[in-house]
């Protein structure tokens, strides 16, 4: 699966251990880096959360070197953030938040 991904050179957007990386990334990465790898469809929250970007779908690879690492994506009005973001926020100004265990993010909007 992983050799034939390298070979067809995704157009979509690539998240890697949390930072947006291009196609190149996947050809220095070796199978057995492989943590996780997760292709989110065009139509998913996590998708639409990266706008323009998402639209033609999103890979998610988490790396070996950065499994220990918390393995969820945060988004706050949209936008990525860190988990250190999510932890500064005060909860005053939480006015929604939602937990996609399935696409393994939470959606946090803001008042």
């Amino acid at each position: 699966y992983f050799k034939e991904l390298k070979e067809i050179k995704p157009d979509g957007l690539i998240i890697a251990d949390g930072k947006e990386v291009d196609a190149n990334f996947l050809t220095k990465l070796k199978e057995e880096d492989i943590a996780s790898m997760s292709i989110c469809q065009p139509t998913s929250q996590i998708a639409k959360s990266y706008g323009e970007k998402g639209k033609k779908g999103v890979l998610i690879v988490t790396t070996k070197a950065n499994k220990d690492a918390d393995d969820l994506l945060y988004f706050i009005d949209g936008k990525i953030a860190s988990k250190k973001n999510v932890q500064k926020l005060s909860p005053e100004k939480i006015a929604s938040m939602v937990c996609n265990m399935k696409e393994r993010a939470i959606f946090i909007e803001t008042k």
